[in-house]
């Protein structure tokens, strides 16, 4: 299967009133392919019912992998839907085999590996003869590569638009001989007048008396991808068969400021310096690993941090640069959690013939939740509120949600030597010594049911620190009663609730997470990492294992 020839995508198509004019032109001219999804159009299904006619006229490639939930779309990986899909596309479309499927875009709930088997099963069933993917991280389409022979890799790539060139799946996909497809050429419906605009495309359209979008569609041809532009009008459908071919002049001034004209042209290896000038240190990892501790190790450097400056990571890059000018070794202390972001480092040194090392801060998820909290906690003098946590953390990244952790290992990419680095250290997360008595972790059950128990660890030392769960309750006269119940015992104990509703975590507070934990631990005086938690529940259990916590079970 070769994806060769003219490609126009119909997303934007489907819900115009002149579609077949536009189809029509298309025909008539010579365009090959046709670019499309089963949740495209005004409802999902539209636009290839919409095609179904045209199915003996084109080859079509079609995209399954996405659901759409109201104006939202979401991924759905699961195998049985990536079969059901491209089965349905088949029968919207009307054709024994489609042509090409792509699997739309990675399910974060689903393993790569269980939907890449899947779609190796659609092209072996024949519902499809070549397939492909869509939207994957470098190390995601490598994956696949290992389960299928893929046809295509599509993925958004536009003089605006780098993520997929800073990400390296385009080296990984030439490496492993897969044609590019590169949607929205000219930067989406907001972008395209500014980008044909340019005087860079501008200035090469009037050199060869073609138009703008044609100037765009070669530059990107030139760089070794087949574009998959949406026009909807018939007067553009002639630029996508406009074949230019531009020449060394042409290249330089469209390249200029542009990503895929900078890192396309030359493999990375050829590009890296040698590394004779100042020293980029690029820490990286999950928020809570201990990246602000191992700056200490870099005195003499420029310290580079986010949440100190303000604004985004694209924001160091200026002062990165400026730093770099001045001949002075930089450390970035960033989660910059996937390799584009880093790829923005990398290249800014380089421009400057600056090495970069990265050291990734490897630390287990319960450590990160808990010097989170730690953190908001030394800001704050207390876990805030749920309604509030939005508001500070846009004053203040340090107070994260509790499920922005979650987030970063979503989409996190641990790094890799092949992004260039000089040199490349996995630097695992140790906790300083804590002082303080033991603590024993407890459920407000236990002071009921194991009251001799507990006196038993507080004779040895140990700290009570009771923590419940109270949906809508009154907290201070919770924990009031609480260890009036306890002290009724003979037990001394330091209680605390959460009182927030049940469902999604919104809060710190709610176990598993440690919040709670760390607040009673302070509160008396107590050491974490001598902890015992007594098992009453699930949360319990899961509690301790982010604890790293001794379990005790009792009936």
């Amino acid at each position: 299967m070769t994806v060769d020839g003219a490609w126009l995508g119909v997303q934007r198509l489907a819900q115009k009133p002149h579609s077949t004019d536009v189809l029509e032109a298309a025909a008539r001219r010579g365009v090959v392919w046709l670019d499309t999804a089963d949740v495209y159009g005004p409802t999902p299904g539209d636009a290839e019912r919409l095609l179904r006619p045209w199915a003996a006229q084109f080859r079509i490639c079609t995209k399954v992998g996405l659901v759409r939930d109201g104006r939202a779309w979401r991924p759905d990986g699961r195998p049985g839907h990536l079969l059901d899909a491209a089965e349905r596309s088949r029968e919207r479309l009307g054709v024994g085999c489609l042509d090409l499927c792509l699997w739309h875009a990675p399910d974060p709930r689903t393993p790569v590996a269980s939907s890449a088997r899947a779609l190796a099963r659609v092209q072996q069933r024949g519902i499809a003869r070549a397939v492909g993917v869509a939207n994957l991280t470098a190390g995601q389409l490598r994956e696949v590569a290992g389960h299928v022979s893929l046809a295509a890799l599509q993925v958004e790539v536009s003089p605006v638009h780098h993520e997929a060139v800073r990400s390296g799946v385009i080296e990984v996909a030439r490496a492993l001989g897969i044609p590019v497809l590169a949607h929205r050429p000219f930067g989406g419906e907001k972008l395209a007048a500014k980008v044909l605009s340019t005087e860079a495309v501008a200035g090469v359209a009037r050199r060869h008396g073609v138009s703008a979008a044609a100037v765009v569609l070669a530059w990107l041809r030139d760089l070794g991808m087949c574009p998959v532009p949406g026009p909807t009008r018939v007067e553009h459908v002639e630029d996508l068969l406009e074949r230019l071919e531009l020449d060394d002049v042409d290249r330089a001034a469209l390249d200029e400021g542009t990503e895929a004209g900078v890192q396309l042209r030359l493999p990375r290896h050829e590009r890296r310096p040698a590394g004779d000038g100042p020293e980029v240190v690029l820490i990286a990892g999950t928020p809570g690993a201990g990246k602000t501790r191992r700056v200490r190790a870099y005195p003499d450097h420029v310290r580079l941090n986010r949440d100190e400056r303000g604004g985004t990571l694209d924001n160091l890059l200026r002062p990165l640069s400026e730093a770099l000018g001045r001949g002075r070794s930089v450390v970035l202390d960033n989660t910059y959690p996937t390799r584009a972001r880093r790829n923005a480092v990398v290249e800014t040194a380089w421009r400057h013939q600056a090495s970069v090392r990265c050291e990734w801060m490897d630390v287990a998820d319960g450590d990160a939740e808990r010097n989170v909290v730690i953190r908001i906690l030394d800001l704050l003098g207390r876990l805030p509120e749920p309604d509030e946590i939005a508001a500070l953390n846009r004053k203040n990244p340090s107070v994260l949600p509790p499920r922005a952790l979650h987030r970063f290992r979503q989409q996190v990419e641990p790094p890799h030597e092949e992004e260039g680095y000089a040199r490349l250290d996995v630097i695992p997360f140790a906790r300083d010594p804590g002082e303080g008595h033991p603590a024993w972790l407890v459920d407000p059950v236990a002071l009921e049911r194991h009251p001799d128990l507990l006196r038993g660890a507080i004779a040895d030392g140990a700290r009570v620190l009771v923590l419940g769960f109270a949906p809508g309750a009154d907290r201070a006269r919770w924990i009031a009663t609480t260890e009036a119940r306890a002290a009724e015992r003979g037990l001394e104990v330091v209680a605390d609730v959460c009182t927030h509703p049940a469902g999604p975590p919104v809060c710190w507070c709610r176990k598993p997470l440690p919040g709670l934990a760390v607040v009673l631990a302070r509160r008396a005086g107590a050491d974490l990492d001598r902890a015992t938690v007594l098992v009453s529940s699930s949360a319990d259990r899961a509690l301790a294992a982010r604890l790293g916590a001794r379990v005790l079970q009792r009936g």
